[in-house]
């Protein structure tokens, strides 16, 4: 794998999803999320169609809009509860042991783009982000983490504030281009709304959006928001970026 030389880049940022797009936390999310419902309802966890299995649970997941309209559709949450359970989130994400994977080619990708500003906006918590990063030894190459505490119930993606706030964080003055990355459909719409509202507000940089599908548990997705890229093994998004790289000269 060539390393991209470390001079001033022609990409301006890349930031990330977390869940799936930097790390595999299927599973954990999974054994967090039927916990949560275990905690706060008293629905029959078995009996919950979206909790059966990991491929239920990520196909059930994507179906929906954000984790809000998840809770809410699938596993039977009042908008009330909703609070409650971003808390339990966090609380039982932190002491779960399961372990979370990231991804294959993570030291390779960070060390050839450590000269692009890089950040994280996820759906998840900062705090677990954090703490993921801190364990492996990669925190230091983002320069801010969002999660869903930054940016508050009413504005989670596919709203566009997330985005747009990290990015104005990052480049006050503008930017060129951006990567934005993600696993979702949701992550792709977030992108394509953010980029909407740039242009509406004069400004001229651009967002590109690379859909990843490395840990989908079905192979034949069809992106209902059409990224700029694909990638289906992680290999392929390490060739994406660093062609960008180079046409974005």
């Amino acid at each position: 794998m060539n390393l991209i030389p470390d001079n001033k880049p022609s990409i301006a940022a890349l930031i990330w999803d977390f869940d799936n797009t930097l790390a595999d936390t299927r599973t954990r999310n999974l054994n967090v999320t039927r916990r949560i419902v275990n905690h706060l309802c008293d629905h029959d966890i078995d009996s919950i169609p979206a909790l059966a299995s990991i491929g239920d649970y990520e196909n059930a997941l994507n179906s929906h809009r954000n984790w809000q309209d998840f809770y809410i559709q699938s596993l039977g949450f009042s908008r009330s509860c909703l609070a409650d359970a971003g808390r339990c989130w966090t609380l039982f994400q932190l002491d779960d042991p399961t372990p979370v994977t990231p991804l294959p080619i993570l030291d390779e990708l960070l060390f050839s783009f450590r000269s692009v500003p890089q950040a994280i906006v996820s759906q998840n918590s900062s705090r677990i982000i954090s703490k993921f990063l801190s364990e492996i030894g990669k925190k230091s190459y983002f320069k801010t983490i969002v999660g869903y505490e930054e940016v508050g119930f009413d504005f989670q993606k596919p709203h566009p504030r997330g985005l747009l706030t990290t990015l104005n964080n990052l480049f006050p003055s503008g930017f060129r281009t951006a990567v934005y990355i993600g696993d979702q459909d949701t992550d792709i719409l977030c992108a394509q709304r953010a980029q909407s509202e740039l242009r509406g507000a004069g400004h001229m940089g651009r967002i590109l959006t690379i859909g990843v599908e490395y840990w989908r548990s079905t192979s034949a997705h069809i992106w209902d928001a059409d990224p700029n890229y694909t990638a289906s093994v992680p290999s392929q998004l390490y060739s994406i970026l660093q062609n960008l790289h180079h046409d974005c000269h």
